[in-house]
């Protein structure tokens, strides 16, 4: 069931996702990506994207079944909680494309059919750690907690699950540079752009698994003896040269730098086996953010206004400061949803943006908007909890 959602507001959203998934060969513009995130909160599941997706034609044309894998990537990472849970049914829906898509041109299919193998298995996965929410960010406390009592064997067995969840992003980015080859094209073009542009969500994946691994393997050494790692360090060293050779190459590229802040790992892995030459390690899971405006956006500022908007201007003030609170707290791992939840920051959005409008603050207006996207992506890791023990007391 799709909650409070009219026929109009299912038409527009079915209108944002035919939009968002055209045949142009052309990266997704954001704010129609951003529109079908919102969505799935706004019915409260991830229905509405699936009956949306029913009505395009993905196996007709290779673009469209391009897109599509993008824009699932995206509901499923910082759509509604319940995106993980609605769209595990459509697996064989996503192998069908994946087979399908062998008559598409060389170049498409075999990219496409690896994304939808890493979709496949981002599902699978989660649906075994059911504790990752679909962008897997984890405060430090509740990655501790998936040890439970046996520490040692859970975080062996997840780290095999993060070893083949990297696998499956590093065939996709080498299959996607190997067909920019192929076609002569470029990041420069609006063709390269289109195939690049899903790297930066499978970026921030790796980075995540990457910084998980790391920390579970140093765990692991202090407590088992190392010959019964030695699988998992001849794996793992296999995958950092690969990532970094990844980063490397997307940091070559200017069209990444205008978008992100490109992660790059050290000359060397860590040492596992030795404590004395393997040096501290810094997290690295909070490198890949959206690239900072030039200019610092500060608090507005205004004179000469009447009574009332000078109210109205302290009024937006005083939630941008709640707003940035919120977001910051969210990137460190707690969401202080009695401060400013995602919904009032929906809700004030567009007062803010008619004031801002008529101010003539642009600057601070797209500050609104980044914080709302932010928000709704880290407050989604509370809700998936809760979502997942609402469906797991249903099938009790």
């Amino acid at each position: 069931m799709i909650k409070d959602y009219t026929n109009k507001d299912y038409s527009k959203y079915v209108e944002s996702l035919e939009k968002a998934v055209n045949d142009i060969e052309a990266p997704i513009k954001t704010k129609h990506v951003r529109i079908l995130i919102i969505g799935t909160f706004h019915a409260q599941n991830a229905e509405i994207f699936w009956n949306s997706a029913c009505r395009l034609s993905i196996t007709d044309n290779h673009i469209v079944a391009w897109k599509f894998c993008y824009v699932l990537h995206k509901i499923l990472r910082e759509g509604h909680p319940l995106s993980l849970l609605n769209s595990q049914p459509h697996r064989k829906d996503l192998s069908q494309i994946g087979t399908l898509s062998m008559h598409f041109p060389d170049d498409y299919g075999k990219i496409i059919a690896l994304y939808i193998s890493l979709l496949i298995y981002k599902l699978e996965f989660h649906e075994i750690n059911t504790k990752f929410p679909g962008h897997l960010g984890l405060s430090p406390e509740e990655f501790v907690s998936i040890g439970g009592e046996n520490v040692d064997n859970n975080y062996f067995n997840l780290t095999i699950d993060m070893f083949d969840y990297i696998d499956h992003i590093l065939a996709l980015q080498e299959a996607v540079f190997g067909s920019l080859n192929a076609s002569n094209s470029n990041s420069m073009t609006s063709a390269g752009q289109c195939k690049l542009f899903p790297l930066m969500v499978c970026i921030e994946d790796a980075l995540k698994l990457y910084d998980y691994c790391v920390k579970m393997l140093l765990k692991m050494h202090i407590t088992l003896t190392h010959n019964v790692l030695t699988g998992h360090r001849a794996r793992f060293s296999k995958q950092f040269g690969a990532l970094k050779r990844f980063y490397e190459r997307v940091s070559n590229l200017q069209y990444f730098n205008d978008l992100i802040i490109v992660p790059s790992l050290p000359d060397h892995p860590p040492v596992f086996t030795s404590l004395t030459k393997s040096p501290f390690y810094i997290s690295q899971g909070k490198l890949v953010t959206q690239k900072p405006n030039e200019r610092k956006t500060e608090p507005i500022k205004v004179t000469n206004l009447n009574i009332d908007d000078n109210r109205r201007v302290k009024h937006i003030n005083n939630h941008y400061e709640a707003a940035r609170f919120v977001c910051k707290d969210a990137n460190d791992g707690m969401v202080h949803l009695s401060v400013l939840d995602y919904q009032y920051i929906i809700q004030e959005k567009e007062f803010f943006r008619k004031e801002c409008e008529r101010l003539n603050y642009i600057n601070f207006r797209g500050e609104i908007n980044s914080l709302v996207s932010r928000n709704i992506q880290e407050t989604s890791l509370l809700q998936y909890k809760i979502a997942s023990l609402e469906h797991l007391l249903r099938n009790q």
